[in-house]
């Protein structure tokens, strides 16, 4: 039988894929949810609104802890705000989470 529209969504023979876990959970929505968190904030931060970012990284951090991009940011607004002790604990964080990239890696370091 030769594939067409009218065979699209449901092929005949053709094994369907399992659900992907991760989207079918509430991870892949909180991930979102702190990408939309991080790039406020980043904005806030060009603005130099240092306090507003650090409420926004705060909740970035809650819905994706393993990532370290909120705490380096987190990081960078409380040096802003000369909170020197809260800046270092941040950093320490972002680096101990180890960036994927080199070049992340290296904006942490």
């Amino acid at each position: 039988m030769p594939f067409g529209l009218k065979h699209f969504e449901d092929p005949p023979g053709v094994a369907g894929f399992p659900a992907d876990p991760l989207l079918g959970s509430e991870a892949y929505a909180q991930a979102t949810r702190a990408r939309s968190a991080v790039a406020q904030a980043r904005r806030l931060l060009g603005k130099g609104d240092a306090a507003a970012a650090l409420g926004l990284l705060d909740e970035a951090a809650k819905l994706n802890p393993g990532h370290y991009l909120p705490y380096l940011l987190r990081g960078k607004a409380a040096f802003d705000l000369r909170r020197w002790a809260e800046a270092e604990a941040h950093l320490a964080k972002a680096q101990a989470l180890y960036p994927a990239f080199g070049s992340e890696r290296q904006a942490v370091q």
